[in-house]
């Protein structure tokens, strides 16, 4: 969009300066055609009055010449930020589709997930509910200072969240799922 929006910008400065090119070139051809109307109108009968007005007509027609070669490099250029213009808007249309089909998959995958998530939200109600409330003061505790992870699984002999040895006492109190906590990270080992 970003860039949509800075082509559309160069388009119309180069449009503009297009339009101002072509006023001049405009203006340009006005005085000389009003010069070559008095030239030729019959009214103007002395020499030196004449070349002066033979030479501004000439001026104004080189003048016209280089206004018209500028606006024909304007009128180019002009034509190449059209096709750069249309690139991009072919580029945002296809991401803009491409945004809304991924839109559509995220929106259905979370209503797949929306019953499941309310399922989980009522067990875990549950659970804490039947928590001891020092137990759970203390799962609360661990979940906030340690990242969101209060339990972390046994990887053999040690921590699954730290990697640190796990005591005999500790691994005994886990087989006997009652409560051991890492020495190292301080969460609560799990099987």
């Amino acid at each position: 969009q970003a860039r949509l929006s800075a082509q559309q910008s160069h388009l119309a400065v180069a449009r503009a300066r297009l339009k101002d090119q072509e006023l001049q070139l405009k203006g340009s051809e006005e005085k000389v055609k009003e010069i070559e109307r008095r030239l030729y109108g019959g009214q103007i009968r002395n020499p030196k009055e004449l070349e002066g007005y033979q030479r501004e007509a000439e001026m104004f027609r080189q003048q016209a010449s280089k206004i018209e070669e500028r606006a024909l490099e304007s009128l180019g250029e002009t034509d190449a930020l059209q096709a750069v213009l249309a690139q991009i808007e072919t580029e945002v249309t296809r991401m803009e589709r491409a945004w809304a089909e991924q839109n559509r998959a995220w929106q259905i995958e979370r209503d797949a997930l929306t019953p499941a998530l309310k399922t989980a939200e009522e067990t875990i109600a549950r659970l804490r509910a039947d928590t001891d409330e020092v137990m759970l003061a203390r799962y609360d505790r661990l979940r906030r200072g340690r990242g969101g992870l209060a339990v972390a699984p046994l990887r053999g002999d040690a921590c699954g969240a730290c990697g640190v040895q796990v005591t005999t006492g500790a691994r005994q109190a886990i087989e006997h799922e009652e409560l051991a906590l890492c020495e190292g990270c301080g969460r609560i080992i799990g099987l």
